[in-house]
């Protein structure tokens, strides 16, 4: 073993060991055929110093042989050894199998240097194929491996691996490091540009204008391997049926370049990863990371995916793009993966190693071409499953929602069950999203729902400043877990989030960047954002900001609002709901056009604010809420007293109305309450006879029954609260403008006819004996007409007015008034107030003191004397007490108040209201009955009480069940609708008895009873009484006691009147007895009895008799009469019954 050097050129091989060196000038070589060209001898130990074995090439050295290398060390060191080969530019080291090779381990502390300007290459093809540049026997860690090719240089190797780096290796490349092998179309190429193989540590650093390409991976290592790759700005790594960096271990990748996974035309199957590691990873990328496409099994027998970057965990800083893509550059469409995929699908619930961290920063990029973006598939410990985004940039996901029901399939691989078969892929169990798997394939657990963002089971944390947008309408899923997902003013985000199983969290925050980092990007200046399509998030917090929910939300661990921050619900459209508790420490605002209904619960000291043209409802329960409530615009309603806590509630300029839907004493205290048409509705209480009491804080309405109790501030100067009907069966409360004072107004009366008025004060004003016009304006006030003919006017107060002699007009508002009418016929008009009301007040025995009244009154609980004189009495819809007294009167009532109407003395025509009335007709006593008239009386569809009295009155029952007396006086009464109680009394009344099952009573005198439709029970009572039926009126039935009953039927002075039938005869009546008690067999009795020719059955059973009948044609029964006590067969004749001859 000795130094050599060229010229001249060697042909045979030469040996170099210790210190030796070797030289081969330019245009000189060592070449060889058989053999190595140049061997060193690992074996030799140097002298010292050791300066090792330097080769420096600036021919060629070649080696031709099959077998042979160009430079091979082998043997086994005891000591450091050290190799230096330096191949100059121009210069060639090349061999059919590897051209450069370390074929020994070496101790530690050893060095090995590789600088390359020229080509070191492997020309082979086949089995006979080697490295370019192969030390991976080097296995000993603290080795110096250095592989160093230059611009100018190349790393070649035909149809192998160019470099196998070995242990510790560290490869700078500035030229170009090729695998040339060809594709295979059964199965995918093997060789790899670097390949670090197993169990090895190393580095690659590409430096700008470098570029590695590999047949199969641009860098590669297998198992046990870490690998940290740098690739500078415009350098480039491609996988070209494989990926760009593919590791099997772990390792580090810093790429300002392009680094890129794809596929060839021709091989059976390629994963295209941009970057692969399977292992835990920490990736930095400032330039492009690809994946452009995959196809055809893995060697586990999976479907290929072509991902952007693939890990099994670790940390991802993308400041540039990572991508994946559905077709790659040669046009091939072929399987894609997203753009960033965490996960080992080798495990059985294919969880990668370690939890996520992933920062995609300002101007950065995540894109899935045809798949999602980001899937992180970790469904393991706690540790494992902690994974962490954050998004500055744009992160868009595309492709398709897979079937949640379909199968992932796989072809089992040697060893496993069922091998060679396509089944169902059994690294499907695990539990993802709250649901089990049992290793069915499932294609919701393996290819996840289609979200641009996919998290895995546990903790995870998504924070978005960003864009992340979801082309399949999904933008995240956070999956199993309880997550957390913090959203900034500024970002955007398209499609659904969805937190998944668990307890999760959504925080609402202001954008917080100062521009300090330029690499976050610059704060966005928005301050507001919208929030839709969520669904499975448990706890909402808006932390900072306005943030608007625009659609239908739930949050069943409640809702808080920060200090400044603020939420609002809807914004001015017919969308926005919220379900959840609300903790307001900030602003809430409901803001919807059309009508929307909160039912949550709200606490803290915040504000609430209703804006919008709808009505807001508030059902909830919110006494722990003690912050400002501002009524903006529409409705609001509280469905509780403390449906809006205890704060205060602000009207505002317009017109806003705030609605109680239940009567009592709201704590709220209302201000800004104005004539801009703002209204108080109470929505339960009924406006008849309500009034508002006012004293200056406290306004309390009352109709007698409710009472609604509201602090309110003090009217402005002039003006006062007043109440009126709601148009439904509530009370509104309004302000009623101040009215201002005529500047010359007089209250000093003459002896003429004076116009005098008051003030908004509580005014005394009296007339004297002119025709005089007093207005009372605001205030309490006591108005006297005195004598002429007067017009007294008089406000909202609680007035007192007395019209006096003459015939007055007297008008007042809706306080509770007492109105004295006085001698003349008056007109009286009054308000919704609690009135007292007396028409006239003459003396009884002067009964021309008395005029012909006219008395209105509102919808307040009146009390109205018409006393003498024909008297027209209009009664509202309180609960009124109105007495005609003497004359002709007529009183009406249209409300639906529960009235007392007494007629008095005259023809009084009196209609009632739908309220549960008493009406008496007449009021004279007994010894003098000419002092009642005959009345008509009409009631309505309430269950009254109606007392005719004396004279002949008419009397139509409404729809209730009434009770009717007659009274004195030939009495006509109809029943009409309801079960109704009818007494005739004394004359000879005619009684109708109308649908429902009525009870008639004739009394004395010859009477008529219509017993109509329905089951009636009908008394004659006294004197010669008629029956009439109708056909169909007597209710037949086959049963016993139904039907129509006369109690009392007598034969001799009683008689029946079938209305359609003829009047019985001794030919078409037949009578019969039996002791049967059975229904049915009394009927066939009678049935017998008509089918031999009677119109007219009669079959008495010992106690009572039926009276059956056909209504004249036919035999087929229409009508039945049960007779009580006619229990013989003579107890009926055909005398008795009568068609036509009523009594």
């Amino acid at each position: 073993m000795t130094s050599f050097s060229t010229p001249p050129d060697l042909v045979a091989g030469q040996s170099l060991g210790g210190n030796d060196t070797g030289t081969v000038a330019s245009g000189s070589s060592v070449t060889v055929s058989a053999g190595t060209a140049v061997t060193v001898a690992l074996a030799t130990a140097p002298p010292s110093p050791n300066t090792g074995v330097q080769i420096t090439n600036s021919g060629t050295i070649k080696d031709t042989n099959a077998d042979g290398r160009a430079i091979n060390a082998s043997g086994t060191s005891t000591g450091v050894r050290i190799l230096r080969v330096t191949n100059g530019s121009g210069a060639v080291i090349t061999s059919t199998d590897d051209a450069v090779r370390v074929n020994s381990d070496l101790v530690a502390g050893s060095t090995v240097a590789v600088v390359n300007d020229g080509t070191i290459s492997s020309t082979a093809t086949g089995s006979s194929g080697g490295q370019g540049i192969d030390f991976n026997a080097i296995t000993t860690a603290g080795s110096a491996v250095t592989i160093t090719n230059r611009a100018t240089g190349s790393i070649t190797a035909a149809d192998n691996d160019a470099v196998r780096p070995g242990q510790n290796g560290d490869v700078e490349n500035s030229g170009q490091i090729t695998s040339g092998a060809a594709a295979t179309p059964s199965s995918q190429p093997s060789a790899d540009g670097i390949d670090f193989q197993d169990n090895h540590t190393g580095t690659v650093h590409n430096f700008g204008g470098g570029a590695v390409s590999g047949a199969r991976h641009g860098i590669a290592g297998g198992t046990n391997t870490t690998v940290n790759v740098t690739n500078d700005a415009r350098a480039t790594i491609i996988g070209r049926n494989g990926s760009g960096v593919g590791l099997d271990g772990s390792g580090s990748v810093v790429n300002s370049g392009t680094i890129t996974g794809t596929i060839d035309t021709t091989s059976a199957r390629g994963d295209g990863d941009g970057v692969d590691i399977d292992l835990t990873a920490a990736v930095t990328n400032y330039g492009t990371i690809q994946g452009l496409g995959a196809k055809g099994n893995d060697s586990g027998g999976r479907t290929n995916a072509g991902e952007g970057l693939s890990l099994g965990g670790g940390t991802v800083a993308n400041y540039g793009s990572i991508l994946s893509s559905a077709m790659n550059p040669d046009g091939i469409t072929a399987n894609t993966g997203g753009a960033i995929v965490v996960n080992n699908d080798a495990n059985a619930n294919r969880s990668g190693n370690a939890s996520t961290t992933i920062t995609n920063f300002f101007g950065a990029s995540i894109t899935g071409g045809n798949n999602d973006a980001i899937r992180l598939e970790n469904k393991g410990s706690a540790a494992l499953d902690t994974d962490q985004i954050t998004n500055y940039g744009t992160i868009t996901g595309n492709g398709t929602i897979p079937d949640p029901n379909g199968t992932v399939t796989y072809v089992a691989p040697a060893g496993q069950p069922n091998a060679g078969q396509t089944v169902a892929d059994p690294n499907s169990v695990g539990t993802l999203d709250g649901v089990t798997y049992t290793g069915t394939g499932s294609a919701r657990f393996v290819r996840g729902d289609g979200s641009a963002i996919q998290m895995g089971e546990g903790a995870d944390t998504l924070t978005d400043y960003g864009t992340i947008v979801g082309n399949t309408g999904r933008a995240v899923n956070l999956e199993g877990g309880d997550d957390t997902l913090n959203l900034h003013t500024g970002s955007t985000i398209s499609g659904r989030l969805d937190g998944g199983a668990g307890t999760d969290t959504l925080n609402l925050r202001l954008d917080d960047r100062t521009g300090a980092d330029i690499t976050r990007g610059a704060n966005s200046g928005s301050t507001s954002g919208t929030l839709s399509d969520v669904i499975d998030f448990e706890v909402l917090n808006v932390q900072g900001g306005i943030w608007s929910v625009i659609d239908a939300q739930a949050y069943s661990g409640g809702a808080t609002i920060a200090s400044g921050a603020t939420l609002q619900v809807g914004n001015d459209a017919a969308t926005g709901s919220l379900a959840a508790d609300i903790a307001d420490g900030g602003s809430l605002v409901f803001d919807r056009a059309d009508a929307s209904r909160y039912s949550g619960v709200i606490t803290g000291a915040g504000s609430l604010s209703k804006r919008g043209a709808g009505t807001l409802a508030l059902t909830g329960s919110s006494a722990g809420f003690s912050g400002a409530v501002t009524l903006r615009a529409g409705v609001l309603e509280l469905a509780q007293l403390d449906s809006a806590g205890t704060g205060g509630i602000a009207f505002t300029t317009g017109a806003q109305t705030l609605r109680l839907d239940v009567n009592g004493t709201y704590a709220n205290a209302i201000s800004g309450f104005s004539t801009d048409g703002d209204v108080i509705d109470l929505a339960s209480l009924n406006p008849a006879g309500a009034t508002a009491r006012y004293n200056g804080t406290t306004l309390t309405v009352t109709n007698g029954a409710d009472t609604a109790t509201l602090t309110l501030a003090p009217a402005p100067s002039g003006s006062h609260y007043s109440v009126q009907g709601d148009g439904g069966t509530g009370t509104d409360v309004v302000l009623v403008a101040a009215q201002a004072d005529p500047p010359a107004a007089s209250t000093t009366p003459s002896a003429g006819s004076d116009s005098l008025t008051g003030s908004s004060g509580n005014d005394t004003i009296a007339g004297l004996s002119g025709n005089d016009t007093l207005n009372g304006l605001g205030g309490d006030d006591l108005l006297l007409g005195n004598q002429g003919d007067d017009l007294v006017t008089a406000g909202d107060g609680m007035n007192t007015v007395a019209g006096g002699m003459g015939r007055d007009r007297i008008a007042v508002g809706n306080g509770s008034n007492l109105i004295y009418g006085g001698e003349g016929a008056d007109t009286i008009a009054a308000g919704n107030g609690a009135n007292t009301i007396v028409g006239g007040t003459g003396n009884a025995t002067l009964d021309a003191d008395d005029g012909a009244d006219s008395i209105t009154v509102g919808s307040g609980n009146d009390l109205i004397l018409g006393n003498q004189g024909n008297d027209t009495i209009a009664l509202g819809g309180g609960a009124d007490t109105a007495l005609g007294g003497m004359g002709d009167d007529l009183i009406t009532s249209s409300g639906i108040g529960n009235d007392l109407l007494l007629g008095g003395e005259g023809s009084d025509t009196i209609m009632a209201g739908n309220g549960a009335d008493t009406i008496v007709g007449g009021t004279g006593n007994g010894s003098s009955d000419s002092l009642d008239g005959a009345d008509e009386i009409t009631s309505g569809s309430g269950n009254d009480l109606i007392l005719g009295n004396g004279g002949n009155d008419s009397v139509g029952a409404g729809a209730g069940n009434d009770t009717v007396v007659g009274g004195f006086g030939d009495d006509v009464v109809l029943g009409n609708q309801g079960n109704d109680v009818i007494l005739g009394n004394q004359g000879r009344d005619t009684l109708f008895g109308g649908q429902g099952a009525d009870t008639l009573v004739g009394g004395q005198g010859n009477d008529v009873l219509y017993g109509n439709e329905g089951d009636d029970v009908l008394y004659g009572n006294e004197g010669l009484n008629t029956f009439v039926f109708n056909p169909g009126d007597t209710g037949f039935r086959s049963a016993l006691g139904t039907g129509d009953t006369v109690m009392d039927f007598a034969t001799g002075t009683s008689r029946i009147d079938f209305a359609s039938g003829p009047a019985g005869s001794a030919t078409n009546f037949g009578a019969t007895a039996t002791t049967a008690t059975d229904f049915a067999a009394i009927q066939a009795l009678g049935q017998t009895l008509i089918d031999g020719g009677d119109a007219y059955a009669f079959v008495a059973d010992g106690t009572d008799g039926f009276l059956f009948t056909t209504g004249g044609t036919g035999t087929a029964m229409t009508d039945a009469v049960k007779l009580v006590g006619a229990g013989t067969a003579s107890s009926l004749k055909y005398q008795d019954v009568a068609h036509g001859a009523l009594a």
